[in-house]
């Protein structure tokens, strides 16, 4: 997950930087903004399934 937080990480400054350049309604940096929300999208998922695993380790204790 570590490394899924890195590429959200790297995807937002890129995003950022971008839309300072040249505008935040330019679509190079919409399409970024999508990719953006697709890792965090998929980071949710992973945390929820994270979070399902420890409770079922804890409940089987």
């Amino acid at each position: 997950m570590e490394q899924l937080l890195n590429k959200i990480e790297e995807i937002r400054d890129k995003m950022v930087a971008i839309g300072l350049e040249k505008g935040f309604s330019n679509e190079e940096v919409v399409v970024i903004s999508q990719e953006l929300d697709d890792l965090l999208n998929q980071y949710r998922v992973e945390q929820k399934l994270a979070t399902k695993k420890k409770t079922q380790y804890l409940v089987s204790y």
